[in-house]
C-alpha cells in the first residue's frame, strides 16, 4: 500500500472542503430563492433559522450585495413573525452591508430595505425617520431605473408631513408626486395622490379647496366603482368625505358616508365618531349620546389593539436576544463541525 504524500492530503482535504462548501452555497441561494419568490408573491416568508445560517455564510464567503440580500430577507422573515424590532435590527445592518460607491451595488434591493424600515417607522409615528427612510427609497430606486418606486418614495413622504402637520410640505410634495407621475404616463396613480391633502383640508375645514381635490380623485383614480364605492382598504375615505358634506351643511349625504364605514371593523370608531358629531349638529341629543358611547367602546378596543401590538413588539425586542443566542450557539456548532471535518480527513488519509 502506497502511502499518500502531505502535499497530496492537503489536496484532497481543499477539495472535499470546496466540495461541502459549494453544496452549502447551494443550499442558501435556494433558500433565498424561496424566500424572495414569497416575499414577491405577498406570502409569509418562513425559514428563519435557515436564512439566519445563509446569513452567516455570505458573510464569510459572499458578496457585499449576497450580504445585503440576506440579511433583507431574513429581517422579511422577521417581520412576518411579527418581530419588528428584530427586523428592523436586520435591516439597518442590511444597509450597513451595502457597498453603494460600487456600480454593481444591487440597489433594487437595497430600496426594498429602506421601503420595510419606512413601512416601521410610519406605524410607529416616527416622522423624521420615515421622511429619511423614503428619501432613501426615491434615491436608491432611481439608481436602479425604478422610475416608479422613485415617484412612490416621494410620494409616501407625505405621510411625515401630515404627522407633523407641516402643510407646505403636504402640498409641494403632494403636486411634485402629481407631476412626475402625470409625466410618466400613470394618470391614475397621478390623482391617487391626493387622498392626505384632503384628509388635511377637511381637518382644517378648507373645504372648498378639499371639494376640488376629491373631485381629481374619485373621477380620475381608478379607486372607485360605479356605485361610487371605493377599493377595500382604503374606506377611511368615507369618514373625510362625511365630514365634508357635515362641514357643509349636507347632513343626510354625511350620514350616508358614516353608514358606509360601520362595516368596516378597523375604521369602526371613526364610523361612530362621524355619527356623534352628527346628531350632535343636528341636536338629536338621545342619538348624540348613543353613538358618544359606542365611539367610546371601539376607541378603547382600538387602544387595547393597539397595546397588544407595543406588546407583541416589546416581546420581538425580547426574541432579538433568543435569537443571538441560537445564532451564537449555531456558530459555534459550525466551528465544531469545521473542526470535526478536518480531524476525520486527517484520519482518513493517514489510514
Amino acid at each position: 500500500m502506497k502511502h499518500i504524500s502531505f502535499f497530496s492530503f492537503v489536496v484532497l482535504s481543499l477539495l472535499l472542503l470546496a466540495s461541502c462548501t459549494g453544496r452549502k452555497e447551494t443550499l442558501y441561494r435556494e433558500a433565498l430563492a424561496e424566500a424572495k419568490r414569497q416575499n414577491l408573491a405577498y406570502e409569509p416568508v418562513t425559514g428563519d433559522s435557515l436564512l439566519r445560517c445563509a446569513v452567516d455564510y455570505f458573510d464569510r464567503h459572499g458578496t457585499a450585495n449576497d450580504r445585503l440580500l440576506s440579511r433583507y430577507l431574513l429581517g422579511c422573515a422577521y417581520r412576518d413573525l411579527h418581530e419588528a424590532p428584530l427586523a428592523l435590527i436586520t435591516w439597518e445592518d442590511a444597509v450597513a452591508c451595502a457597498d453603494t460607491l460600487n456600480p454593481d451595488c444591487d440597489y433594487a434591493t437595497l430600496f426594498r430595505v429602506y421601503g420595510q424600515m419606512a413601512d416601521v417607522y410610519n406605524r410607529q409615528h416616527l416622522p423624521e425617520k420615515l421622511l429619511a427612510a423614503e428619501n432613501a427609497v426615491s434615491k436608491y430606486a432611481i439608481l436602479a431605473n425604478d422610475t416608479f418606486n422613485y415617484i412612490r418614495g416621494i410620494e409616501l413622504q407625505v405621510n411625515a408631513y401630515y404627522i407633523l402637520e407641516d402643510s407646505v410640505g403636504i402640498f409641494q410634495t403632494t403636486e411634485r408626486a402629481r407631476h412626475l407621475y402625470a409625466e410618466n404616463g400613470m394618470q391614475q396613480r397621478a390623482a391617487q395622490v391626493y387622498a392626505a391633502a384632503i384628509h388635511f383640508l377637511v381637518n382644517h375645514r378648507h373645504f372648498e379647496q378639499a371639494r376640488k381635490l376629491m373631485d381629481i380623485y374619485e373621477n380620475e383614480s381608478g379607486l372607485f366603482d360605479e356605485r361610487g364605492d371605493i377599493v377595500p382598504s382604503r374606506e377611511q375615505y368615507y369618514y373625510y368625505k362625511g365630514m365634508y358634506f357635515l362641514g357643509i351643511g349636507q347632513t343626510d349625504s354625511a350620514e350616508y358616508q358614516f353608514r358606509k364605514l360601520l362595516p368596516v371593523k378597523r375604521d369602526l370608531h371613526d364610523a361612530y365618531l362621524g355619527l356623534f358629531s352628527l346628531y350632535q349638529e343636528t341636536q338629536l341629543p338621545d342619538s348624540a349620546l348613543k353613538y358618544a358611547r359606542m365611539y367610546v367602546d371601539a376607541l378603547m378596543q382600538h387602544i387595547a389593539d393597539t397595546k397588544i401590538e407595543a406588546v407583541t413588539q416589546a416581546e420581538g425586542m425580547y426574541d432579538y436576544h433568543r435569537h443571538e443566542q441560537i445564532a451564537q450557539k449555531e456558530r459555534q456548532e459550525a466551528q465544531k463541525a469545521r473542526v470535526i471535518l478536518i480531524c476525520v480527513l486527517t484520519f482518513v488519509c493517514i489510514a
